[in-house]
């Protein structure tokens, strides 16, 4: 069980204060001025590590799902009072989960609060004090291959605004490492303009590396996602088969705090484009042609051209 510093401070104030009616004064004026805070909490999502093309990216936002918990602290002038304290999530509200929760003394202005998600148990065992501290001691796993995993290794941290009007701890958290994707794709058979393309399918992988992470993400198709430390220096270390061809990929990224970087890695092939017009036949196999042809299957016909909107944080 965790006990604040000034939970502790009245339950001695209880045992030593039962002899004088005037210490029971005291004590209940000392108890009205303590006060149990709600708290809210809000997230920035990851931004792009390259130029803004499109106003939003909703792949990289983050929300959270009931029974979801974070770690909250209370630190008061470099004395830790409130240690990796439980909340969870309810759908509606943050939830204490052991017998303690934090409390807040109106007027202490030294007293100085962070979040973090996700909640790790082990963290009660860490010299945190700070929230340099905190990311410094979280440990990101090498294995986030699936959903549970990657979600579990996205640390986010923020710092604590104290409303006494509303008894609210109100956080604002943040990620706090970078998340690097990489997009594969085989040989490029078809490249169109307005930035639409065919590539063959990718038939096996036999490594794909990402910083220290060995078994990222995998999103969907050739899409791979891995949250590391940020660094200048994160190694990619990929190789996979496209029918018959093999592809290695061995670069270093940079991984900004925050920040996505969008890597897509092809096996080269056509690099001519075929312009596509008004009035063109779309198959069922992804091509376009401007005369039609019999021996496929024309599910469409081309009677819009907007600009596709493509952001690959650097460039293969």
């Amino acid at each position: 069980m965790k006990i604040s510093k000034y939970t502790f401070l009245a339950l001695i104030a209880v045992l030593t204060g039962l002899s004088s009616c005037g210490k029971e004064d005291d004590l209940m004026d000392s108890l009205d001025k303590m006060t149990t805070l709600a708290i809210d909490v809000s997230i920035e999502d990851f931004q792009t590590s390259a130029p803004v093309t499109r106003a939003s990216d909703n792949e990289f936002k983050t929300t959270f799902s009931t029974n979801d918990m974070i770690g909250i602290y209370a630190i008061d002038n470099g004395t830790v009072i409130s240690k990796n304290v439980p909340y969870k999530w309810t759908g509606s509200s943050w939830d204490a989960q052991d017998q303690s929760s934090i409390y807040a003394k109106e007027n202490d202005a030294n007293v100085t609060y962070f979040a973090y998600y996700p909640y790790r148990e082990a963290m009660d065992n860490k010299d945190v004090k700070s929230v340099n501290d905190l990311i410094q001691e979280f440990e990101v796993s090498s294995i986030q291959n699936t959903h549970e995993l990657y979600t579990q290794n996205d640390l986010i941290v923020g710092t604590g605004t104290l409303s006494v009007d509303t008894r609210t701890l109100l956080f604002n958290l943040s990620h706090k490492l970078s998340l690097i994707v990489v997009d594969l794709k085989g040989e490029r058979t078809h490249y169109y303009s307005d930035g639409y393309e065919l590539y063959t399918k990718i038939t096996s992988i036999d490594k794909i590396t990402i910083g220290n992470v060995t078994s990222p993400f995998n999103y969907s198709g050739g899409n791979y996602r891995a949250l590391v430390k940020p660094s200048a220096s994160v190694s990619l270390d990929i190789s996979y088969k496209s029918n018959n061809k093999t592809i290695t990929y061995n670069k270093n990224v940079n991984g900004v705090e925050g920040k996505y970087t969008r890597m897509m890695i092809y096996g080269g092939g056509v690099s001519s484009q075929t312009t596509i017009n008004i009035g063109d036949f779309f198959y069922s196999d992804g091509h376009i042609s401007t005369t039609l042809d019999n021996n496929k299957t024309c599910i469409g016909v081309v009677f819009s051209l907007p600009n596709a909107e493509k952001n690959y944080g650097s460039d293969y």
